[in-house]
């Protein structure tokens, strides 16, 4: 096999999450006390104006409360719950919860990723990620991270094995 299929695609390549980040911004958003889970936002009936730029929904939502935005996956409502987050806040919750640096697995070849600094976001930029566009994650980072929330909020290394033990217990 070629030196291209030597290579775990689950450590090695990137990609942009699209909207399973959404569930990051809601934890964010959610500890940080920004929202309530029935809080009701409206959804702009899919088209939402960012500067020069616009924001589209598949499918036209007038009002969501917090919940259906996560559940029918809103970008618009993703944005609007964004606004209200702090640029420098959301960037250190993405860093925590492990984007942008390797996980620490032990095997090798693994990217960090990539996020970059909150300094240089636009308001586009920082929209955009609400929704998992402009971030560059690897798919053991995405996973390592949604259980981090399942697991209440602890960011765990991940690893293939614990431990070896013979017949004897040692």
């Amino acid at each position: 096999s070629s030196p291209n299929q030597w290579r775990n695609r689950a450590l090695t390549d990137n990609f942009e999450p699209g909207s399973t980040f959404k569930i990051f911004l809601a934890a964010t958003a959610l500890e940080e006390g920004l929202v309530f889970p029935q809080e009701n936002f409206y959804c702009e009936n899919g088209v939402y104006k960012i500067g020069r730029r616009t924001i589209h929904d598949v499918h036209k939502y007038e009002n969501l409360t917090f919940e259906e935005i996560i559940k029918f996956s809103s970008n618009i409502g993703a944005v609007k719950i964004c606004e209200r987050v702090n640029a420098k806040t959301f960037y250190n919750y993405i860093r925590n919860f492990g984007f942008g640096e390797k996980t620490g697995i032990d095997l090798t070849m693994e990217s960090p990723g990539a996020v970059r600094p909150y300094q240089g976001w636009k308001e586009i930029e920082k929209s955009n990620m609400a929704f998992g566009q402009g971030i560059s994650v690897t798919a053991i980072q995405l996973i390592n991270a949604l259980s981090a929330i399942a697991n209440g909020g602890y960011l765990m290394r991940p690893y293939i094995v614990k431990e070896i033990v013979n017949k004897k217990g040692e």
